[in-house]
């Protein structure tokens, strides 16, 4: 059967190429073929439903340029991964799922979903030969990272004045500084464990000192230092940079190290509403336009490598396991909640 055949496409290109030129032949073009039906479907669904944990600007960027390259059309929704994984997990139970594709950086959340049977194989993508092997992690590819770092706005704060993330605890700094809940996510829960790990857990004592504002999301806390209400962000990411810049605000990223850094999985959903379209869409995110879209003008970065203006990992970065990051969740709560909970 055609579409047996198509789970086991990459197999048996391989079993192909063993025996023989004609049969590899063969079989890539049963696999072509399979994949311009899948291509030939997802158009006839016409569009598909994305919602990523963060992204910011670059979630339009990604709508706009897929929906300009296939003529799909994108509904998307950037919700923070902790409210994002209730949201699907209710439609999940309640077999009403209504979202095709996940960018998320909640590991822990997407295993769950896979063990559940609720994703999609993507091994035999098209795209996956090309990608790089090191940023395919498991049953999905990474197809971009954020580092967490610094926004100052540079009215106030020089940004070669801060060099170590002990400079922000300068008594100048005091009712000056922005902090994020984690409450956010895994994103950011990932900040609060690069930090304990690298200051100590002293460092949040000394950080409530300075009496910070906390926010709900990282947008929130980028728009008041551009504004000039607030002074320093502490988990800022680049394309909040690259949009508050577009717009004239006086802001500069700072990266004291270490810098945490935050990979961005892809997936398709077995039963959303365009199954077809999900796949489609994941595969695009791997090509050189995809990559484009999502890391372009330095807002993230590109797992492919090559990409123009892909914003390149900071000197002294560190990705973490989100799984450590899960599994140490209790114990960087119970930090923050003694020290910064308002």
């Amino acid at each position: 059967m055609k579409t047996q055949f198509n789970v086991k496409c990459g197999l048996k290109q391989a079993a192909g190429a063993v025996l023989g030129t004609a049969l590899a032949l063969s079989v890539g073009a049963a696999c072509a073929q399979s994949w311009n039906d899948t291509v030939a479907k997802a158009k006839k669904e016409g569009s598909v439903v994305l919602y990523t944990s963060g992204l910011g600007p670059t979630l339009q960027v990604i709508m706009s340029e897929f929906t300009k390259s296939t003529g799909i059309k994108v509904d998307g929704l950037m919700v923070n991964s902790g409210p994002q994984r209730q949201r699907v997990g209710r439609s999940v139970q309640a077999k009403q799922v209504q979202v095709d594709v996940l960018i998320n950086n909640d590991t822990p959340f997407l295993e769950d979903l896979l063990k559940m049977g609720e994703l999609q194989d993507l091994k035999n993508l098209p795209e996956k030969a090309r990608f790089p092997k090191e940023w395919w992690k498991g049953p999905w590819p990474i197809v971009g990272s954020f580092s967490q770092v610094l926004l100052v706005n540079t009215k106030f704060v020089d940004p070669k004045s801060i060099k170590v993330w002990t400079d922000i605890l300068d008594p100048k700094y005091r009712d000056k500084i922005v902090i994020i809940t984690p409450a956010a996510g895994l994103g950011v829960l990932t900040y609060y464990t690069n930090i304990i790990d690298s200051q100590g857990a002293d460092f949040l004592k000394k950080l409530a000192a300075q009496n910070p504002t906390v926010v709900a999301t990282s947008v929130e806390g980028s728009q008041l230092v551009a504004a000039g209400e607030k002074w320093i962000y502490t988990t800022n990411v680049a394309y909040n940079t690259v949009a508050l810049k577009a717009k004239g605000a006086p802001v500069e990223d700072v990266y004291p190290p270490p810098v945490s850094v935050v990979p961005y999985p892809a997936v398709a959903l077995k039963n959303g509403p365009n199954p077809n379209a999900a796949r489609y869409m994941v595969n695009w995110l791997l090509t050189k336009e995809g990559q484009r879209a999502i890391c372009g003008q330095q807002r993230l970065t590109c797992s492919l490598p090559g990409i123009e203006d892909s914003l390149p990992l900071a000197k002294g970065y560190k990705i973490y396991d989100p799984n450590e990051v899960a599994a140490r969740q209790e114990t960087t709560l119970g930090l923050y909640n003694a020290y910064l909970r308002k």
